[in-house]
């Protein structure tokens, strides 16, 4: 259905120049005039004889009036579209329950090392989970959003956000499965809404960075290419696998570019309460502060916006291209 060819005909139309159709334009401009001129001799006709007909002339809907049709349009497609809704949830639950069962009991113990490696895992599990669907929504439907955005039916800002606002509580709920599934197999002594608040932040902001990338694409495989390249990297500077104290100091200031690492600090203080030398030895290894809780909380919200815009951009640069 993203690919019907009177979709195609409709956008090679609309994207001609009137210097390269001439004939077509004047043509079609012609015929409107006649139709509007019978249509207006028409009501004359009918208002001598009823005194009660008006011509009115209906123009481009509002802004509010876009937003609730397509906000109306995506639930209506994610509620109807049960198969994807499905596996997410399933494959989020289930992958969950693996990690519960391989992390089971840590929080429990003293290792501070695995401790960290199930928040490390479950923060990763968010940032996935979310940014899989979102990335591969784009470039799927850009063929039938250039030629409703270019026929004038909606502008960027009313479809971006109703995209917006149907993908949070899904990641809110996604999110919210998966820690249900292993918080209390792993035991973690962290406060469970904290915890969760820190994953579904993440979650939502790597649904952003995945639109960024799927708007900037013009094909699914591109896309998806482009993941390792935007959330591998993310992984390195999380702290886990090298300490940030040991990267080099021109390549350590892009841990405050990388979602992950202030998802990973909320969990890191959320979990770790304890005011003893051994967690604070960690904190300040990985560069955590406790007094920038909710410094990091607000860049995740700043970075979820930020990155709506850079996604937003790039779709009305992409809509000028042939599909």
């Amino acid at each position: 259905p993203n690919y019907n060819p009177a979709d195609h005909v409709m956008f090679l139309m609309q994207k001609k120049e009137s210097k390269a159709s001439p004939y077509i334009r004047e043509k079609w401009a012609e015929r409107e005039r006649r139709e509007r001129k019978a249509l207006v001799d028409r009501s004359v006709k009918l208002e001598k004889k009823t005194s009660q007909f008006l011509v009115s002339y209906s123009s481009k809907a509002g802004i509010m009036r876009q937003f609730q049709h397509l906000i109306t349009r995506e639930a209506r497609n994610t509620v109807r579209d049960k198969k994807t809704l499905f596996t997410r949830f399933f494959l989020t639950i289930f992958l969950n329950l693996l990690y519960g069962m391989v992390f089971k009991g840590v929080g429990s113990r003293d290792d501070m090392q695995s401790r960290y490696g199930a928040l490390l895992q479950l923060c990763v599990s968010a940032m996935f989970g979310c940014a899989q669907p979102a990335i591969l929504t784009f470039p799927f439907e850009r063929p039938v959003f250039i030629r409703e955005y270019i026929s004038g039916t909606y502008n960027l800002v009313p479809y971006f956000l109703s995209k917006a606002i149907t993908e949070i509580p899904l990641a809110a709920l996604q999110t919210l499965a998966g820690l249900m599934t292993s918080y209390f197999l792993m035991e973690l002594k962290g406060r469970f809404v904290r915890l969760w608040m820190g994953m579904f932040l993440l979650g939502i902001v790597s649904s952003s960075v995945a639109v960024a990338l799927g708007c900037a694409t013009t094909n699914v495989k591109t896309a998806i290419e482009a993941v390792p390249l935007a959330f591998v990297p993310q992984m390195l500077f999380a702290g886990f696998f090298v300490p940030i104290a040991s990267i080099p100091v021109y390549l350590r200031w892009s841990q405050w570019l990388c979602t992950l690492k202030y998802s990973i600090n909320i969990m890191l203080l959320t979990e770790f309460t304890e005011d003893t030398p051994m967690v604070n030895a960690l904190l300040e290894r990985e560069s955590v502060k406790r007094s920038d809780f909710w410094f990091y909380i607000a860049m995740l919200l700043v970075l979820f916006v930020a990155f709506r815009l850079l996604g937003m951009i790039a779709l009305g640069l992409r809509s000028r291209s042939q599909y």
